[in-house]
């Protein structure tokens, strides 16, 4: 369910202005007598943007504010233009007492599964911030693990990206499904490769990720090998647990071409060593030593002639 974004209003943008200004400045007293004097006293009102008094307290971290204006009963679900409500507002910019005043008021229609327009829900947010806190209070309050954005990413992945291994931990332990993948068919398992970080691989494939999951793009293999920061552990994790050495990518490379592509020494290596076929060949007929050498890539060369 997503939170309602109100109608535009009509009021002068200036006024709106005005008021935010003094929400910012943290004048409790002139915020209130403003809506009092602008607005009627109604704390819901929205300028065109669907932008309240409440989220600019909550984006500011205006505490007292934010509890001034849950007294007058603020709509806490009410959302801008973007879909996000007080409570993603808050959690985007790391205002914890502010989530703990929204969580605590159960009995003010707070749906915490919640979604904005590009589908992100309050704990999806909050692991792509790497808030460790704000995710086990959700997780808490039975939120769904397994929500997804409009591009499929759950809040597992986007931990999982963002190399947070006690977030991703948390989601699993409360259920977070480690076969949903993105659009794209990208598991948690594959940033987790392309990041070639090591314990956050032990953990999804202890977790029964599956490693033989291809993607649009390739294997998880692949994105190892093409990782900014290469580790060969991350090669011998995958292929231990059943990540194929030699599935040939939509574009018609095995990992041991694209590692040689990357002029990765020890990817090619760690493959090798694997027993990688370094005798396939790609769609233009060439093999990994084909590839190193029309790159004169010598030590790949070598190792690639020396090859079983």
């Amino acid at each position: 369910m997503e939170g309602l974004v109100p109608a535009p209003k009509s009021e002068d943008a200036g006024i709106f202005q005005k008021l935010f200004g003094l929400i910012d400045s943290g004048d409790q007293a002139a915020v209130l007598e403003s809506l009092d004097q602008q607005f009627g006293g109604d704390p819901n009102v929205a300028d065109e943007a669907g932008t309240t008094p409440l989220l600019v307290a909550a984006k500011e971290g205006k505490v007292e504010i934010v509890q001034a204006l849950m007294e007058k009963k603020a709509d806490l679900m009410m959302a801008d233009v973007d879909g996000d409500n007080p409570l993603m507002v808050a959690i985007a910019q790391g205002h914890m007492e502010i989530v703990n005043n929204f969580m605590a008021a159960d009995d003010r229609g707070m749906d915490l599964d919640a979604s904005n327009k590009i589908g992100q829900t309050p704990l999806i947010k909050a692991a792509k911030k790497a808030n460790i806190e704000c995710v086990k209070m959700l997780l808490a309050a039975k939120c769904n693990p397994n929500g997804k954005t409009k591009d499929g990413k759950t809040a597992l992945i986007q931990a999982v990206e963002i190399n947070s291994l006690e977030s991703a931990t948390e989601l699993l332990k409360a259920g977070a499904d480690i076969s949903l993948a993105d659009d794209l068919g990208f598991t948690a398992l594959f940033p987790a490769a392309f990041r070639c970080n090591v314990p956050m691989l032990e953990l999804l494939l202890s977790s029964k990720a599956n490693a033989a999951a291809k993607a649009k793009p390739g294997t998880a293999l692949m994105m190892a090998v093409e990782a900014p920061s290469f580790k060969p552990d991350a090669v011998k994790l995958l292929v231990e647990h059943g990540c194929p050495l030699d599935e040939v990518s939509a574009d018609g490379d095995t990992a041991l071409m694209k590692a040689v592509e990357e002029n990765n020494t020890d990817g090619v290596a760690a493959l090798l060593a694997a027993r990688a076929d370094s005798t396939k060949k790609n769609q233009e007929g060439k093999t990994a030593l084909d590839l190193a050498k029309e790159r004169g890539l010598k030590a790949l060369e070598e190792l690639l002639a020396g090859a079983p």
